[in-house]
């Protein structure tokens, strides 16, 4: 089962309604069934905001090291719920100490997402758009995970200050879908947690009411829960140390950040485990772990109760990129679009690692590391036939390679962003398409809820449609100079959850018979 909890705008609100949303109740607080465990705590970011200002605030915080822009402040929103102050609780210039909730709850920041994810990844990202005013919403699974979305056809500040007049703030819309993702339903109280809200810069603090809630759900701070009060770093030996009370005698865990972006459906979490505390549990010494970054650290004690994780506290963990190194590139030629089902370039060479990112022209692939010698990547859309440019990247150290775009010889067809894993959502995310096909080809593109073929003999065989009875047009696509098109189409309206949308296309420019058809694609429905 799946809950959305969508952010609304304040486009025009009675006065008594105002008046109602600052008067103070008891309880107000709701609960939508979320509980998230120990294991589940972890949240990432996937920085695919559009606006400029989304990203504009690079000036560095120390209570929040290594990140900047939307990162930071989403890092600061999901934090405020935390159950000690946030290092020293600074980094807002508002006047709130970040880190306020006081219970027996607490978030683990894990940095980066390659990808927006499904539900229940843990996954905070931008949409194109959204409708019905929605500028953001939260997805509930049943089984604890969540995924959020900001709707980008509002322009969004990343602060630190409140947001511009007209624009909307990702930290304290953060903070109240944060408060979603743990398990709070919506409040009638003036509070962070309230349905209805202007730009989001009066969200950022939260009030008795979601403190309330959250107790509710995961209990007050007992007394044997751990507490990091201080981080000490030895860089030169490569040493941390956490000092605080209540840490297990011999089995403790220290979860730091990962500084690689990492696969949404994977626990990201860096770990370094068995560990033995001293001056009487006040104490913890470890070596930090290759993949460790900027970030948080928590330490874990051991048991499965909310009680047994710390609060989170910020440490500039800093690690020494390797140099890599491409000597081959394969295939090396690769047509304009092929849909992004499985990696489709492979990258041979040296010093390859998890932080290893590939980009190709200027956008960022999706990669896989299989060795240290070799390095998986999606090919994106590149806007131009002919040679383009491969770059590895780690750190500050990069090396380039160079890949042929050449024209596809049959048509092909793309449909969302070609990955089984990614669902839209019904009535709500727009469509994307993407035809190849010789340049200044016309593609035919038709969409079904039918996967039975439609056979015209000697015109046209499809895959779908049920014998032409269940074709809705998708849209004539005619190809540029790129070898590529790509169309947005308004969100599906209807359909079941789970049940699957097919498209295909018919290239009319073809001069054989039966008329050239793309290979068949299929996006789920959710």
């Amino acid at each position: 089962m799946r809950q959305v909890f969508r952010t609304t705008l304040w486009i025009g609100v009675a006065a008594g309604l105002i008046a109602a949303l600052h008067t103070p109740r008891a309880s107000a607080f709701t609960l939508n069934g979320n509980a998230l465990s120990v294991a589940d705590r972890h949240f990432r970011v996937f920085n695919n905001f559009a606006d400029f200002e989304a990203n504009n605030a690079t000036l560095p915080s120390s209570q929040f090291p290594g990140f900047s822009g939307a990162i930071t402040a989403i890092w600061k929103g999901f934090v405020e719920w935390g159950s000690a102050f946030h290092g020293t609780g600074g980094g807002d210039p508002t006047g709130q100490i970040i880190g306020s909730g006081f219970a027996g709850f607490d978030w683990s920041f894990q940095g980066r997402a390659t990808g927006p994810g499904v539900a229940g990844d843990n996954v905070v990202s931008a949409i194109s758009s959204c409708s019905g005013g929605v500028v953001a919403f939260t997805e509930n699974q049943s089984s604890g995970g969540w995924r959020i979305r900001f709707c980008d056809q509002v322009v969004w500040e990343d602060g630190p200050s409140l947001p511009s007049t007209g624009n909307y703030d990702i930290q304290g819309i953060a903070t109240h879908h944060a408060g979603h993702a743990l398990g709070l339903g919506h409040s009638s109280a003036s509070t962070v947690m309230r349905p209805v809200v202007g730009f989001g810069g009066s969200l950022r603090n939260l009030t008795s009411d979601d403190r309330g809630g959250l107790i509710a759900i995961y209990g007050g701070i007992p007394a044997s829960k751990p507490v990091v009060s201080g981080v000490t770093l030895d860089l030169l030996n490569n040493k941390v140390t956490i000092t605080g009370s209540n840490f297990d005698a011999t089995s403790n865990e220290i979860w730091f950040t990962n500084v690689a972006a990492t696969a949404p459906s994977v626990d990201p979490t860096v770990r370094s485990v068995a560990l033995p505390s001293t001056s009487n549990g006040t104490m913890l010494v470890a070596d930090v772990p290759a993949n460790a970054g900027p970030g948080d650290l928590l330490v874990k004690i051991p048991g499965s109760s909310y009680s047994t994780l710390s609060n989170a506290y910020p440490a500039f963990i800093q690690y020494t990129p390797s140099s890599p190194s491409i000597t081959a590139v394969l295939p090396t030629s690769i047509p304009a679009l092929v849909p992004g089902t499985s990696p489709q370039v492979l990258l041979v060479g040296s010093a390859f690692t998890t932080n290893t990112q590939v980009w190709v022209e200027g956008i960022q692939a999706s990669s896989l590391l299989l060795a240290s010698t070799q390095l998986a990547f999606d090919m994106p859309q590149v806007p131009f036939l002919g040679t383009a440019t491969i770059e590895v990247r780690e750190g500050s150290n990069a090396d380039t390679a160079t890949i042929e775009i050449v024209p596809v010889t049959l048509p092909r067809l793309q449909l969302g962003t070609g990955e089984a894993a990614n669902p839209i959502q019904i009535g709500i995310d727009p469509l994307r398409v993407v035809v190849a096909a010789p340049v200044g080809h016309l593609v035919y593109a038709v969409h079904s809820r039918s996967n039975l073929p439609s056979v015209w003999p000697g015109v046209v065989s499809l895959d779908i449609g049920n014998s032409f009875q269940e074709i809705p047009f998708l849209g004539l696509v005619q190809v540029g100079a790129a070898g590529w098109e790509e169309v947005w189409l308004p969100p599906i309206a209807g359909g079941t959850p789970g049940s699957i949308i097919y498209a295909q296309g018919v290239d009319l420019s073809a001069l054989s018979a039966p008329l050239p058809k793309t290979n068949l694609q299929g996006i789920q429905l959710q």
